[in-house]
C-alpha cells in the first residue's frame, strides 16, 4: 500500500531541549555501563583469543609432528616391502631427500643388526663412529616403536633439528633401525606467530622443562622453565588432565597470574606450550575506549544540539521521498529516477537510489532473457548481437573427450571423494579448452562436448582444437601426479559443418550443437580405446593442421555419413618429438599408404618385412587385411556407425 506522508513541521525550543536533556541522561548512562561492561568483555575475549590461538598452535606443531611421523612410516614401509641392502636403500633415501627437502627434511639414514649403515647424504662415518651408541638407536630398539628424540643443534648445519626413528622388524626380529632428521624451523615459526597485542610473548617446554622454541632464541635448548616464576604453573599443568592426553591436544587452560599465561599441551611428543598476555594490553583499550567515551559524548551533545534543527527538514522531504519510491521498487516496478536537488550526501543517496533502480532493471532483464544460458560467451555474444536466435550452420571443430575405466573407477570410490575427483578434473579440463579459444557445450557424465569456432569464430578451429587435446593430456599427467590417480582419457575431434544455436522453448532453451559432425567426432573418441592411443583425428581435421605437426596414420574407416572412407590420424607436435621417435612415424605411414590406397598384399608384406615385432594398431591392421583379401571386397571394414 502507497506511503502516507506526514505534514512537515518544524522543531520547536521545547522540543531541542528536551532531546538534548534526555540524550544527555541516556548517553552517560550508557557510556558507564558500556565501559564497565566493555572491560569484562575485552578481558574475556583476549582471553578467548588467547586461547583459541594457542590451541591453534598445538593443534599445528602436533598435526607437523604427526605428519613427520607419517612420512618415516611410508619410508620404513618402503624399506620393509623390499630392502635390497645399504646401497639401494641409500640411492632410495637421497630420491627422498630430494622430494622432501621442501618440507624440512635432513637426513635419512638407517643401521642395521649387521653393523652396515646407509644414509641418503653420502656422508661417511668416521673411524670408530658407533650408531648403535647414538641416542636415535638405542631408544628406538629399546622401546620398539617409533620414538622422537630430543631437540637438538646439528654440529653440521647449527640450526634446531628433532630426530625421529623406528625400529624396522622381520619375521619378528629387529635388523635395522631407521631414522629422518628434520628441522623444527615451522615449530619455531607457529611459536613465533602467537601474537595478541605488542608485548605478547610464547615459547615451548619439552616434558622436563627445556625450552624448545623461545621468545629469545638464545634461550632455546639451553635454559629450563623450572628456572623461571612459572615452574609452579608448569607443575600444575602437567599434574592436570592435559597430561594424560594422548591423541589431539587438550583445550588450552588460562592461568590468572600477574600476567593471563595460557598453556596447551602438545600430546604427540609430550611438549608444552605456553602463553603470556601482559595485563597492561587488557588496559590499554580501555583507556582509549575511556577517552573515546568521553569525546564522544561531548562532541555528540555539541553536534545534536546544532545540527538537529537544520538537518530535520533537509533530510525529511527527500528521505520520505525515497522512501514512497523505495515502496514502488519492492513492488517490481523499476522505472524510477529521481530529480537529484542538492550535490552533497542526500543527492548521492538519491543518485545511488538512481543507479540502484536502473541496475535491479538492467539484472532483471538479464534474469528473465538470460538465465537460461550455461555458457557466458554465449550470453555475451548474444548482447552483443554476435549470433541469431534460432541457430546457423558453420563450420566447427568438435572434441568429444572421456575418461577410460571410469565404471570400475566410481564403483571403488567414495561417491563424495568420486565427485571431488571430476571437480579437480574438469577444472583442469576446462582450462585446457578455453587458453585455445573452445567453449564447454555439455558435461556428459565422465565426458566433455567441447567446440572451436562457436560462439566465438576462430581462424583456424581444427589448430585449436588439437592444441587444446594435447593440452588436455598435458594437464591429465599433471592431475594424476597430483591426485595419485592414473586416469587415461580417449578424446576424438572432427571438423565439418554444424547447426549450433539455441534449441528448446520460450521457457527453458539450451546452447547446442547438432549434425553429422557431432555423431562423427563421438564415434571417432570411442576408438581411441580401441586402437590404444590417447587422441584420434580425422581427415578434415587433419587437413588443417599446418607442417609443424606430424601425422600417424590409424586407420581408414567406411563412414556411413559420407557413404566412403574416412581416415584416422594421431597429431604429434614435431618439437616435442626425438629423432627415432619421428623416424618411426613416418615408416608407419610409409607402411600405410598401401593399406589405405587398398593395396592389401603389398601393406602385409611391407609390416612383415619393416615391423617383425608390430604395435596393437598395425597388428590389428594386419589381421583386417587379411580379413579383407580373403572376402575379396572392402566390406570387412566396419563403419564409424
Amino acid at each position: 500500500m502507497p506511503l502516507e506522508q506526514p505534514a512537515s513541521r518544524k522543531l520547536s525550543l521545547q522540543m531541542l531541549i528536551l532531546i538534548l536533556g534526555t540524550v544527555s541522561f541516556v548517553l552517560v548512562g550508557l557510556s558507564l555501563i558500556t565501559y564497565f561492561h566493555a572491560r569484562r568483555l575485552i578481558v574475556k575475549e583476549l582471553k578467548a583469543k588467547s586461547r583459541n590461538k594457542v590451541d591453534l598452535a598445538s593443534h599445528h606443531i602436533n598435526a607437523w609432528l604427526q605428519k613427520k611421523k607419517e612420512l618415516f612410516k611410508a619410508i620404513s614401509m618402503r624399506i620393509n616391502y623390499q630392502d635390497k641392502g645399504p646401497v639401494f636403500n641409500a640411492s632410495f633415501f637421497k630420491r627422498m631427500l630430494k622430494q622432501y627437502s621442501s618440507e624440512g627434511v635432513e637426513s635419512i639414514y638407517m643401521g642395521y643388526q649387521t653393523g652396515a649403515y646407509c644414509t641418503g647424504t653420502g656422508w661417511v662415518p668416521p673411524s670408530g663412529w658407533d650408531f648403535t651408541k647414538r641416542p636415535w638407536y638405542r631408544e628406538a630398539s629399546a622401546k620398539r616403536r617409533i620414538v622422537y628424540t630430543a631437540p637438538y643443534v646439528d654440529a653440521r648445519t647449527r640450526l634446531p633439528m628433532i630426530t625421529i626413528a623406528g625400529p624396522l622388524y622381520r619375521e619378528g626380529v629387529l635388523y635395522s633401525v631407521m631414522s629422518i632428521d628434520v628441522l623444527i624451523e615451522d615449530i619455531n615459526r607457529a611459536v613465533n606467530s602467537l601474537k595478541v597485542g605488542d608485548h605478547s610473548r610464547a615459547y615451548v617446554t619439552d616434558g622436563d622443562g627445556r625450552f624448545i622454541s623461545h621468545y629469545t632464541p638464545s634461550r632455546a635448548l639451553r635454559e629450563n622453565i623450572k628456572n623461571t616464576e612459572d615452574r609452579e604453573i608448569f607443575s600444575d599443568f602437567l599434574a592436570g588432565s592435559g597430561e594424560n592426553a594422548t591423541t589431539l591436544p587438550p583445550a588450552a587452560v588460562v592461568y590468572d597470574r600477574s600476567d593471563y599465561v595460557v598453556v596447551s599441551r602438545i600430546p604427540e611428543i609430550g611438549w608444552t606450550l605456553f602463553f603470556h598476555l601482559p595485563k597492561s594490553e587488557v588496559n590499554r583499550p580501555l583507556k582509549r575506549l575511556f577517552w573515546t567515551l568521553l569525546l564522544g559524548i561531548s562532541a555528540a551533545l555539541l553536534l545534536l544540539g546544532v545540527t538537529i534543527f537544520a538537518l530535520s527538514r533537509r533530510i525529511t522531504r527527500p528521505i520520505l521521498e525515497l522512501a514512497s519510491q523505495s515502496h514502488r521498487v519492492a513492488q517490481g516496478d523499476y522505472d524510477i529516477h529521481l530529480h537529484i536537488t542538492s550535490n552533497d550526501e542526500i543527492g548521492y543517496v538519491t543518485h545511488c537510489f538512481n543507479d540502484m533502480a536502473e541496475g535491479l532493471k538492467e539484472r532483471e532483464f538479464i534474469k528473465s532473457t538470460f538465465g537460461r544460458y550455461v555458457s557466458k560467451d554465449v550470453m555475451q555474444d548474444i548482447l552483443q548481437g554476435n549470433i541469431s536466435l534460432g541457430g546457423e550452420k558453420r563450420e566447427l571443430s568438435i572434441l568429444f573427450s572421456d575418461i577410460r575405466g571410469f565404471t570400475n573407477l566410481s564403483e571403488g570410490l567414495d561417491p563424495i571423494e568420486l565427485v571431488r575427483l571430476l571437480n579437480a578434473y574438469f577444472k583442469r579440463m576446462d582450462q585446457a579448452i578455453t587458453q585455445t579459444g573452445g567453449s564447454i557445450n555439455k558435461y556428459l557424465g565422465d565426458g566433455i562436448l567441447a567446440i572451436f569456432g562457436a560462439p566465438n569464430k576462430l581462424e583456424n578451429s581444427a589448430l585449436a582444437a588439437v592444441q587444446s587435446a594435447h593440452g588436455k593430456i598435458a594437464h591429465l599427467a599433471e592431475f594424476n601426479k597430483k591426485q595419485g590417480t592414473s586416469l587415461k582419457i580417449g578424446i576424438g575431434i572432427h571438423t565439418g559443418e554444424a547447426v549450433v544455436g539455441n534449441i528448446g522453448c520460450e521457457n527453458r532453451t539450451e546452447y547446442a550443437v547438432i549434425g553429422e559432425s557431432v555423431n562423427m567426432s563421438d564415434k571417432v573418441e570411442s576408438m581411441t580405446k580401441f586402437y590404444g592411443v590417447p587422441l584420434l583425428i580425422t581427415e578434415p581435421t587433419a587437413q588443417k593442421l599446418p607442417d609443424t605437426y606430424l601425422l600417424l596414420t590409424i586407420d581408414s574407416i567406411a563412414c556411413k555419413f559420407s557413404g566412403g572412407t574416412i581416415t584416422l590420424f594421431t597429431p604429434y607436435l614435431k618439437s616435442t618429438l626425438t629423432a627415432p621417435e619421428e623416424a618411426h612415424i613416418r615408416e608407419i605411414n610409409r607402411v600405410m599408404e598401401h593399406y589405405i590406397k587398398g593395396n592389401m598384399r603389398e601393406f602385409l608384406h611391407a609390416v612383415a618385412e619393416t615391423f617383425p615385432e608390430p604395435d596393437t594398431q598395425l597388428t590389428y591392421l594386419t589381421a583386417k587385411a587379411k580379413k579383407i583379401i580373403n572376402s575379396s571386397s572392402l566390406d570387412a571394414i566396419s563403419p564409424v556407425c
